[in-house]
């Protein structure tokens, strides 16, 4: 799948995310490092379209911050929210000096609902997604978005 004609609605940092893949259940399986984010690091990620208006298709036209705001106009992301299980932490790496999170967008939004300041996170190290195509050889044919838990 290409995602690369999203990739005008991103952070240019971020772009080599639309370059890459990755298995969630390999990364829940993962040993890897756990840490505590302050939410503030994490609230960037609101302001850009990481959610589909119509699920599963990977559209990238609905902003997290419009779910919180309008739960009731987003029901089936909200429903999603409140199921949220934040006994798991969020998988999250960086592009382009920015946390990103790989799984874990729905609680994310449980956790600013609840009126948390604080989010366990699981960093998952570069060397577990794969990139499917080099972004200075090849125009962006980015391969992966996660589903949220």
């Amino acid at each position: 799948m290409d995602f690369s004609r999203h990739k005008h609605k991103f952070p240019v940092e971020i772009s080599e995310y639309f370059h890459s893949s990755w298995d969630n259940r390999e990364h829940w399986r993962l040993e890897a490092p756990r840490m505590q984010v302050a939410i503030s690091e994490l609230a960037w990620l609101l302001d850009y379209p990481f959610l589909s208006s119509s699920p599963p298709l990977p559209l990238f036209d609905l902003l997290p911050r419009a779910v919180l705001s309008s739960p009731h106009e987003f029901s089936l992301h909200w429903n999603r929210v409140q199921a949220a299980d934040l006994s798991f932490p969020i998988n999250v790496t960086t592009f382009g000096g920015r946390l990103v999170i790989l799984d874990g967008v729905h609680r994310l939004l449980k956790s600013i609902h609840d009126g948390s300041a604080m989010m366990e996170c699981k960093f998952i190290a570069r060397k577990h997604i794969r990139t499917a195509v080099a972004p200075s050889v090849s125009p962006l044919v980015g391969t992966a978005l996660t589903s949220d838990e």
